[in-house]
Order: structure tokens, then sequence, then C-alpha cells
């Protein structure tokens, strides 16, 4: 069942069209990330049937850039969106995947 934004669970909110992480796991030999089940495919896998529809691509890119704003309002920066870090869920959510390069920026106009 999809969480509303804002929510929060556990010591972690939930954020528009980022992709909810239950846990994260702090060891070294086995790290883990256990996120939220998100059913539909990835941005690459639709795109290999063929390309979107104008309007599809529009609602995609306008869900992609408000999670970004969301991300970077909090000083994140993801570093690697692509096609494969998108999700287009069966509800209709596009959902922002892997932040493992993602960079805690400075909060400065300048980003220093």
């Amino acid at each position: 069942m999809p969480v509303a934004p804002g929510t929060t669970l556990g010591a972690y909110e939930v954020l528009a069209n980022i992709v909810v992480i239950h846990e994260l796991s702090p060891e070294r030999d086995a790290p883990f990330v256990v996120m939220e089940l998100l059913t539909g495919e990835t941005l690459r896998q639709r795109l290999d049937r063929g390309p979107l529809r104008a309007a599809e691509a529009l609602e995609c890119a306008t869900q992609v850039a408000r999670g970004l704003a969301v991300a970077h309002s909090r000083a994140i920066a993801h570093r690697d969106l692509k096609p494969e870090n998108l999700f287009l869920a069966r509800d209709g959510v596009v959902q922002i995947l892997d932040f493992g390069l993602a960079r805690l920026q400075s909060r400065s106009p300048l980003g220093r």
C-alpha cells in the first residue's frame, strides 16, 4: 500500500516521488537497504519497448522534477539520474531510486 508523502516511518520521512527506505544497515561486511516494494518497471524497461507518448513523457518529467526538488530542498544531490533509476509504478507514480552516489550539498547558493 502506498504511503503518503510527509508521513514518518520510524526515523524516515516519506518524500514525494522518492522510494521509501525502511531500514539502512550499518554493517560493513554485509550492507543492505530495505525499501518499499514497488510494482511496475524502470523507465529503461519501458523505453526498451518504444518511446513514451508526449503526455507520458511530460508526466514522468514533472514527477521526477518534483522528487528532485524535494531532495534538493534537503541539500541532497542524486548524482546518478538515469532511466534505470526511475521506476514507473503501476499506480502512475514515478519514484526515484538508488541514492547510492548521492551527496549532501552545502546550502549556500554557490555550493560552497
